[in-house]
């Protein structure tokens, strides 16, 4: 009996330690002179017990899919017990050959001369801090994705691209800076990366700069990456002619000011923007793509004559109450404003009723939902497909200045936020403090305007002669 309680308590206290040990951080430094040979240096027991990995050499897909392994992924994705959190590469040398990662269908990835390959890590959540070789020519595509414990890496200014979705999901990164070498960054390269508030770019990159951590390409004509933790009252510099695909996606801007000069609003460049409660559209924009804004909170959205297509489920989920659809458009893709549960006001000034598919407005409560239609069109739009199916169809009344709806604008507040209601397209709002310092000016394109404003003050809002006092 007393050799038994002993044994257990041996069993315990050797627990015990097991436990201690692993908990403990284990560095450790290693030259790989030959390829292929990281596995066979290390004992296949302490193999996911090390936390801190220095390591120089010849690396090639197997020894990368030895360090997947330590950083908590093997070569297929599955989960292993790695503890690796640390990874020092600024020695070492990536070859050619050996696969390192297998995708889902089981394709496999092989190591490429001076490359991060695609997939690379993967999913590698373990990682926290990575330094890469100093004489990396390419990140490829998703070579860090999903790696969400990565706080810190540093990138050679041997870099000369970095691929689609590189570090996307890397939703512990809150900053990033672009090598001074950089040539080619490609769309969604930072999508999701939730915790970046700005972006920086080294002293002397001939084809990127930052703008308030806004990245730019150099000549300040293409918008590649908003950071998604920056909130803000946004606008766009003037000169601004395009905006990467993604470009905001997920970010916490809350309202957002177009340029004239942009045409065309990119697939999912504000999809998941919770937060965006206010745009404003320039009337040079023809084309709003796919996804445009998918899920996003903006209430109401006035889309100007300029508009000819409306992309696939481009505000699919949204939280629009009131949309104006131009008389131009000859497009509306399928599941335009699809569970758009909120939306009661359509405003639909086509002169024809567009042959559309019965999704655009799936889920949209059509006995609730006013339809508005030009002036006599009512029978068009009534006998329609899909347009038919409203229970509300109004037609627009004129009045003798052939003004639409004219009213005048209602101001309250809500929260943190003053609105402004009214016909005020082409009107600037401008903000005030008690002081008299300008803290918002937008031109108006939108039935409402939300601004956000900090609570326990005093305002002026001036929308064109006439001044209002508002308090929070």
């Amino acid at each position: 009996m007393r050799n038994t309680r002993l044994l257990l308590v041996m069993l315990f206290a050797l627990s015990l330690f097991n436990n201690y040990i692993a908990a403990q951080e284990v560095a450790i430094s290693l030259n790989v002179q030959t390829a292929g040979t990281l596995r066979s240096m290390i004992n296949v027991n302490k193999l996911y017990l090390i936390t801190d990995l220095t390591i120089s050499g010849n690396l090639n897909g197997s020894d990368i899919n030895c360090i997947r392994e330590m950083a908590g992924r093997d070569g297929l994705g599955a989960i292993t017990t790695g503890k690796l959190s640390k990874l020092d590469m600024s020695n070492a040398n990536i070859c050619s050959g050996e696969v390192y990662y297998r995708s889902s269908n089981y394709y496999p990835y092989l190591c490429s001369k001076d490359t991060i390959g695609a997939n690379f890590f993967k999913d590698c959540k373990a990682l926290s801090t990575i330094i890469l070789p100093n004489n990396i020519l390419i990140i490829d595509g998703g070579a860090f994705s999903g790696c969400t414990g990565l706080t810190s890496i540093t990138i050679p200014t041997s870099v000369l691209k970095i691929s689609y979705y590189a570090f996307s999901g890397c939703t512990s990164l809150n900053s990033f800076t672009i090598p001074k070498n950089v040539v080619k960054i490609e769309g969604s390269a930072f999508l999701n990366c939730k915790k970046i508030n700005s972006f920086k770019t080294e002293e002397g990159n001939q084809y990127y700069k930052t703008i308030d951590g806004v990245l730019f390409d150099k000549e300040g004509v293409n918008i590649i990456a908003y950071p998604n933790a920056k909130s803000e009252i946004y606008t766009i510099p003037n000169g601004v002619k395009t905006i990467d695909p993604n470009a905001f996606q997920g970010s916490n801007i809350y309202s957002i000011t177009l340029p004239y000069g942009v045409k065309i609003i990119p697939q999912s460049s504000f999809s998941g923007c919770q937060s965006l409660s206010y745009i404003t559209i320039p009337n040079s924009v023809t084309t709003i793509e796919r996804e445009a804004f998918y899920q996003t909170n903006l209430p109401n959205v006035v889309l100007p004559e300029s508009v000819t297509s409306i992309g696939v489920q481009a505000f699919y989920q949204s939280n629009l109450r009131s949309i104006t659809i131009p008389k131009n458009v000859t497009n509306i893709g399928y599941g335009a404003f699809s569970s758009c549960y909120k939306l009661i006001e359509i405003h639909c000034n086509i002169q024809t009723p567009l042959k559309c598919d019965a999704s655009v407005f799936k889920d949209v409560i059509k006995t609730t939902c006013k339809l508005y239609v030009p002036k006599g069109t009512y029978s068009a739009y009534w006998l329609s497909d899909m347009w038919g199916d409203f229970t509300n169809i109004i037609e627009e009344v004129e009045n003798s200045n052939n003004t639409i709806n004219v009213k005048k604008e209602i101001i309250f507040t809500d929260q943190d936020v003053i609105v402004v209601k009214g016909q005020n397209s082409g009107k600037t709002i401008r903000i005030y403090s008690i002081m008299g310092q300008l803290i918002f000016s937008s031109i108006s394109t939108d039935y409402e305007s939300r601004i956000k404003v900090k609570t326990g003050q005093n305002y002026i809002v001036k929308i064109a002669d006439r001044v209002y006092k508002v308090a929070l």
